[in-house]
């Protein structure tokens, strides 16, 4: 895990690798495995007023 800046908002990013369910193994997880996160903030009024 990773934390990142996005604006003035600190985001938590995941590193997501997909694995055969069976077998418990990783796919390819120096090709396959990216880093996600949700990028979608809160807008915070400077007067207070929050949407």
């Amino acid at each position: 895990a990773r934390f990142r800046m996005v604006g003035a908002h600190l985001n938590f990013e995941i590193r997501v690798t997909p694995f055969n369910f069976t077998s418990g193994q990783l796919i390819k997880p120096l090709e396959k495995s990216t880093w996600m996160s949700n990028d979608n903030t809160d807008v915070t009024d400077p007067n207070g007023n929050d949407r």
